[in-house]
């Protein structure tokens, strides 16, 4: 994408995980109905494996059904901005209503994950159990507990009022909206010292 699109905030979508559970996936429709998972996202485009049929040209606009998780999906324009063997970026044109609100729910669950910081180890009463606490806006706290250092063994996410336990290994059938709002979260925290994407993994597999 072009230079000047970075000022649009961008998140990343672990499409090894969004293909296990689709309340995670973000995906888009091409005119030909092949359908591409996306892997980069913001409120101006989206960089997405490229179909395998579907003939580019630079510049090319071209209708997109997109869809975001269990929000309803949307029709939008995009124009075709950088392509390769693999991939291929795209620039929206005006969203509609339903596109707007997609891209909100979906996108700030995955935002405030990129947002949170290490509390000061200071600022931490003495007895807690947890090795690690993060907070962010809107009152947002993740404690972690590892199994060792480079795995992590549970987690407690807190979005104001609303409290989301998962545990290693320990496979969810059916996600509540407070479950997917926290795994989009957890989803945008993988660190050296925080391996959340294999957690991630382990909670939407069960392996």
């Amino acid at each position: 994408m072009r230079h000047d699109q970075r000022r649009y905030p961008r998140v990343q979508v672990q499409t090894e995980i969004a293909e296990c559970r689709g309340e995670l996936a973000a995906q888009m429709t091409w005119p030909n109905l092949e359908m591409s998972s996306i892997t980069d996202l913001s409120y101006r485009g989206a960089a997405a494996l490229r179909p395998a049929l579907f003939p580019f040209a630079a510049q090319q606009m071209v209708e997109l059904h997109v869809a975001l998780g269990l929000a309803p999906s949307f029709k939008t324009m995009a124009r075709i901005v950088w392509f390769n063997l693999e991939m291929v970026g795209v620039e929206f044109n005006d969203l509609p209503p339903e596109g707007h609100l997609a891209m909100t729910e979906y996108l700030d669950a995955k935002l405030l994950g990129q947002s949170l910081r290490p509390v000061q180890s200071q600022l931490i009463h003495g007895g807690v159990t947890f090795d690690q606490w993060l907070h962010g806006p809107g009152d947002t706290s993740v404690f972690v507990w590892m199994k060792n250092p480079v795995l992590i063994d549970q987690v407690h996410v807190d979005i104001g009022d609303q409290a989301v336990q998962f545990v290693r290994d320990r496979k969810i059938t059916s996600l509540t909206s407070a479950q997917r709002k926290a795994l989009l979260i957890l989803s945008q925290m993988d660190k050296p010292d925080l391996p959340m994407k294999e957690f991630v993994r382990s909670i939407v597999t069960g392996v």
